[in-house]
C-alpha cells in the first residue's frame, strides 16, 4: 500500500511523558506515598496516647476520605457503609491484642495492662486506615499529597511539620501513660479486668 493510505497517527489521547515527566510522577508519587505513611503512624500513635478519642478520631477521618468526593446520597451511603464494614475487624483486633500481650508475660513479656489497651488501640486504628482490603482513605491521601508533592518547596513545609508529629506521635505512644478520656472511668474497668486475666495467666 501507498503512504497515502497508511492510517494517520492518534491524537485523541494523552501525550506520551517524556522520561523527565515519568521520573517527575515517579518521585511525586513516592513522596505522597511517603507522606500518607505518616499520617497514618500519627493517627495509630494518637490511638496508642489517646484510645477512645484517637479511635474516634481515626474513624471519622477515614469516613471522611471516603466521602470527600460524595455527590449523591448514594455516594455517601456506601462510604458511610465500607466504613462501619471495617469497624468489627478493628473492634476484634483492638479487643484481641491486649489479652494477647498479657498471655505472652509467660514468656518474659513485661508490660502492664494500660500499656496493652493502648495497643490494642492502636491495633484497631491501624485496622481502620491500612488493613488488607481496607485502601480507600490511605488511596485518597496520596491522591491529596500527589497533588503538591510535585514542588520540592512544598514537600518540604509540609513533610517536616509530618516528620515532627510522626517522631512525636511514636515517642508519645511508647513512653505515655495512655488516656481514656472523655470516658475516665474506663481505664480503672479495663486495668482491673485485664490485671485479673494477668493473674490468671500466671498460675498457668
Amino acid at each position: 500500500p501507498s503512504r497515502a493510505d497508511a492510517p494517520a497517527p492518534r491524537t485523541d489521547g494523552p501525550p506520551p511523558r517524556t522520561d523527565a515527566e515519568a521520573h517527575r510522577l515517579a518521585v511525586a508519587q513516592g513522596w505522597a506515598r511517603l507522606l500518607a505513611a505518616m499520617v497514618v503512624v500519627i493517627a495509630v500513635g494518637a490511638a496508642m496516647m489517646m484510645p477512645v478519642a484517637g479511635l474516634a478520631l481515626s474513624l471519622a477521618a477515614v469516613t471522611w476520605l471516603r466521602a470527600v468526593t460524595a455527590v449523591s446520597f448514594r455516594d455517601w451511603t456506601l462510604a458511610f457503609g465500607r466504613t462501619l464494614a471495617t469497624v468489627p475487624y478493628a473492634a476484634a483486633c483492638t479487643v484481641a491484642v491486649p489479652p494477647a500481650l498479657l498471655a505472652a508475660t509467660v514468656f518474659g513479656v513485661d508490660i502492664d495492662a494500660l500499656a496493652a489497651c493502648a495497643f490494642g488501640a492502636g491495633a484497631g486504628a491501624a485496622v481502620l486506615w491500612t488493613a488488607p482490603g481496607v485502601r480507600g482513605p490511605r488511596r485518597r491521601l496520596e491522591r491529596m499529597f500527589l497533588r503538591i508533592a510535585a514542588s520540592p518547596r512544598t514537600i518540604a513545609g509540609l513533610g517536616a511539620p509530618l516528620a515532627v508529629l510522626t517522631l512525636a506521635a511514636v515517642a508519645g505512644a511508647l513512653s505515655l501513660t495512655p488516656s481514656f478520656a472523655p470516658m475516665y472511668g474506663l481505664a480503672g474497668w479495663l486495668e482491673s479486668t485485664l490485671d485479673r486475666l494477668h493473674g490468671a495467666f500466671d498460675r498457668v
